[in-house]
Formats: structure tokens, sequence, C-alpha cells
């Protein structure tokens, strides 16, 4: 009901203010007219913003802030973050020099490809879903779990 009564005052004010008696009839069609309308269109997307779309922002940063923390465990060819399965990934050695890496999501869609050469310092990662391809540092220790816990940062997995 509050929301109703801003809602009414905001787009439907009281008219008493366009009735001046001292006004050319030029400046009353103009203030009526295009001013009028601006200020009303104004009016409500302001409040459209505050009713429809405020809620919706203030609830998504609440879940980002109480997501709990990326740990990223490999058992057999399966990938899971905090105990559960989020994935899975084939390991292809194409040569003694290159490796690559086909990761899938929970419903076995293709996610990503990742390939590594042996002299490189960084993992090759493309992305059928949106043609993206990126760059990500090779690390000596725990490789594949860095480059699952990039993916799930990244919305992939």
């Amino acid at each position: 009901m509050k929301h109703l009564l801003i809602f009414t005052l905001i787009v439907f004010p009281p008219l008493a203010s366009l009735r001046g008696t001292k006004q050319s009839h030029e400046m009353r069609v103009y203030r009526t007219g295009i001013s009028f309308m601006k200020s009303r269109i104004k009016s409500f997307l302001i409040f459209f913003y505050l009713i429809a779309l405020l809620p919706f922002t203030s609830t998504s940063q609440s879940k980002n802030e109480n997501a709990e923390p990326i740990h990223i465990s490999i058992k057999d060819h399966d990938i899971y973050n905090n105990d559960l399965v989020i994935g899975a990934f084939k390991n292809i050695i194409i040569d003694s020099e290159l490796t690559s890496i086909v990761i899938y999501n929970q419903t076995k869609s293709r996610v990503a490809e990742a390939t590594h050469a042996t002299g490189d310092q960084n993992w090759t990662i493309a992305t059928p879903v949106d043609q993206n391809k990126m760059y990500l540092p090779w690390s000596k220790e725990r490789p594949l779990e860095l480059l699952f816990k990039f993916l799930v940062e990244k919305k992939y997995l």
C-alpha cells in the first residue's frame, strides 16, 4: 500500500501547480506538454528502479558474499568443488611435448579444452560455448586444480 501511495504521488501530482493565472498561453501549453511528460517519465523510471530493480541487485550481492570458497579436488576423472561433482575431464596426450585436457560440465557438455606445451608457461584455454580463447599461468604444483578453479571463477563450470 505504501508503494502505491508513493507511485500515485510521483506519477500523478496535484495539478494545482499547473493552473497559474498570470502565465501566457504559450507557457501553459509548454508546461503542460513536453516538460510535464519529461518529468513524469523521469519520475516513473526512478520509481521503477527503486521498486523493481533495486531488490534484485541487493540480493545478488548478498549471494556473492555468502558464497562458499572454491575448493577444487580431483577423484579419478571427476572434478569436485566442496565435495560436489561439478564436471569431468579427459586427459589427451598428443605427443611428448603437448598435453590437451577436455573439460565437461555436470551434463557432460563440453565446456573447454586446455592445452599446455612442455616449454610453455601458460595454459591455452579455448571455450566452444562463446568461442573465447584465454591464457592461464601454468603451475607445477596442482596445475589441474588451478585450471578448474579458474573455470569455476569464470562460470564455465
